[in-house]
Parts: structure tokens; C-alpha cells; sequence
């Protein structure tokens, strides 16, 4: 299977997308690499002309914590490219229903890693917007995530 064609991938294209239209909608410039795995989804130039990196993620948060996660090996990537410049890492959640966002050098302070994962409390992370009716039904339709493992887990957000 291509990696285009894998649920994890078209997920992530719906959450990438979700978030580069709200950037869009404040003015901000988004530059995007189409096609290809990359080191980062969008490099983008605020309101200020100030440029950062932007991270995607289209993950849940976990049920058994009130925290989420990346694989080690990105938060390897990452901190590379955090050593350049400023990388913040959103997160497009269908269980909180909504999108947060940390910076990674805040995400570097606090951390644990578990396996092959490393995860950073919920606390870190500040929430950007809710996400609409259709953008949850949209990646509740390419997600192959168990919600009812979340049944009776409190949203944190909310």
C-alpha cells in the first residue's frame, strides 16, 4: 500500500487541512510540501512576517491519561528542526473535539517517554478552536481509532 493511501495518511491530510484554513483565514502565508513524507507540513509567515514551522497532528488524545503523543523518532526530527527555528505543534483532536497547540520547545521541557513514544501532558497546550460538526464527522470517517475506549473519560478541554 502506498503511503498515501494509508487511514493514518488521509487523516492527517484532513487534519493538515483544517488547520491551514485557519491560518489562512488570519492572513497568514502557508507553504506546504505536497505529495511526499517531510520533515514539517507547513512553513508558514504570520500577521508579523515572523516565520515558524507548523506540525500537524490528527491524533486523540490518550484515554488512559490526560495527555497525547508522537512517535520518538519525531520528536527526534522535531527537535532538529526547533534548533533553527520556532516549531509549533498542533493537534487536531476528534475525541476533545478541537484543535490545541504547543510550542515544541515548551513540549522539550516536559515530556515522558513510553516505548517507542513520547508523551506531553494536555496542561502544555492551549486550545485554538473547536472544530465544526462536519471536521469531526470527516476524520471520524478516516479514523480507525476505538472511541469506545473513551467512554467516561472526561474531555479536558471542556
Amino acid at each position: 500500500m502506498k503511503f498515501e493511501e494509508l487511514v493514518t495518511t488521509r487523516k492527517g491530510a484532513i487534519g493538515e487541512r483544517i488547520v491551514r484554513q485557519w491560518m489562512t483565514v488570519r492572513e497568514m502565508s502557508v507553504y506546504q510540501v505536497e505529495g511526499a513524507r517531510h520533515p514539517v507540513d507547513f512553513i508558514v509567515i504570520d500577521q508579523r512576517n515572523e516565520m515558524f514551522f507548523a506540525e500537524v497532528k490528527t491524533y486523540p488524545r490518550r484515554a488512559i491519561n490526560a495527555d497525547t503523543g508522537i512517535d520518538v523518532g519525531d520528536f527526534h526530527k522535531y527537535a532538529q528542526l526547533a534548533s533553527i527555528g520556532v516549531l509549533w505543534v498542533f493537534f487536531v483532536d476528534e475525541i476533545e473535539g478541537c484543535c490545541y497547540v504547543a510550542s515544541f520547545e515548551d513540549m522539550q521541557r516536559e515530556h515522558s517517554i513510553e516505548g517507542d513514544k513520547v508523551y506531553f501532558p494536555l496542561s502544555l497546550f492551549h486550545v485554538l478552536f473547536t472544530l465544526t460538526r462536519n471536521d469531526l464527522n470527516e476524520i471520524r470517517n478516516a479514523s480507525n481509532v476505538n472511541r469506545s475506549q473513551y467512554d467516561g473519560v472526561k474531555r479536558f478541554f471542556r
